[in-house]
């Protein structure tokens, strides 16, 4: 808010909010993402052109990792060919290339047509990506565009505004790491470790008002505080948490996967199961069976994306199969199976 004028924010909010290919992409990008990714932009434009030192923002983008960096670790810059040698045709490798089509979608219909008349205020010019002499205003303007996203994306934090979901990057605490809150839960189920991996937190409008969990947040300060939620070792990393997120979440958010993250007991991934198109019968009553039970088998032949079931560590789904309760999901794709390839 203090980088670009609340109005100017504010409309392009709603313009991309308003756009109907931006809407099933909300969980992971929503208009507030974008809207921060231009203020990342108007930032880095300063700091290209004036070297301004004495101005908070520019000072704090010094601590930012470097284009080159994020290459390694942002989704933004992935080869879509090497994403697919590891997630092959699954449920997040059809979301990374609509997530990627839907940047390039908002960014030449609202972004560029909304920077294009000023571009020199919102371009770096010191990225390796724009010292090509053949790139124009708008390569550039999508090189520092997709250089901010993947800055946010990896070190925004959750925030509200106006009780709207929305994000923002503190000075310092963006330079943590952070792990997952199931990493803390011990072996057995319930129980926690003695020495928490996470030990630190983070809470905004409190400091310097800190209460524990019933803080009532009265004053709404602008401004952020960390504290320790355990006793910390000198040398010892600051961790914070970064929610529940699968391992296959933790590398689309972050670009890699602690090893201790795959191990745990307690971390699981969802999966997606998708139909070969040979599981689809040719036999009338077997089409027809299958297709009043809902499933649409000429989409499966032309929709290569459109799995035949999902399965969430939240459902606990395979869990109870084994222990002998099978779920709708379970039961609906055994059903599948039978009467789709059994002789």
């Amino acid at each position: 808010k203090t980088v670009l004028p609340s109005s100017f924010l504010k409309k392009l909010k709603r313009d991309i909010a308003n756009k109907s290919q931006f809407q099933e992409h909300q969980q992971m990008l929503n208009p507030s993402d974008y809207s921060l990714a231009v203020a990342i932009m108007k930032v880095l434009g300063r700091k290209a052109n004036n070297d301004r030192y004495d101005d908070f923002h520019v000072c704090m983008s010094q601590t930012w990792p470097s284009e080159e960096t994020m290459k390694d670790s942002s989704w933004f810059y992935w080869d879509v060919a090497s994403v697919q040698k590891v997630w092959n045709r699954s449920g997040m490798f059809n979301i990374f290339e609509e997530l990627r089509a839907n940047v390039d979608s908002t960014f030449n219909n609202i972004i560029y047509p909304i920077l294009r008349n000023n571009p020199d205020e919102y371009i770096d010019e010191s990225l390796p990506s724009n010292q090509d002499d053949a790139a124009t205003p708008k390569d550039k303007l999508y090189n520092t565009f997709r250089y901010s996203l993947a800055l946010l994306y990896s070190r925004a934090h959750e925030c509200y505004d106006d009780d709207e979901p929305s994000g923002e990057l503190v000075p310092i605490v963006d330079l943590f790491n952070g792990h997952s809150d199931k990493i803390d839960e011990a072996i057995k189920k319930g129980k926690t470790n003695e020495k928490s991996v996470i030990n630190v937190n983070i809470v905004s409008g409190k400091w310097p008002f800190i209460r524990g969990s019933m803080f009532r947040n009265d004053c709404n300060l602008p401004c952020s505080a960390v504290y320790a939620n355990r006793d910390i070792d000198e040398g010892e990393e600051l961790i914070i948490s970064y929610g529940d997120l699968s391992p296959t979440g933790f590398a689309f958010k972050y670009g890699f996967i602690p090893m201790d993250f795959i191990k745990h007991h307690n971390i699981m991934s969802d999966v997606s199961i998708f139909c070969d198109p040979k599981l689809i019968p040719d036999d009338k009553m077997r089409r027809r069976c299958l297709e009043r039970s809902g499933y649409p088998l000429d989409e499966f032949k032309r929709n290569k994306k459109l799995a035949l079931g999902h399965f969430t560590w939240r459902a606990d789904s395979v869990e109870h199969y084994m222990r002998g309760y099978e779920s709708e999901v379970i039961g609906s794709m055994r059903h599948f199976i039978i009467v789709g390839s059994c002789e």
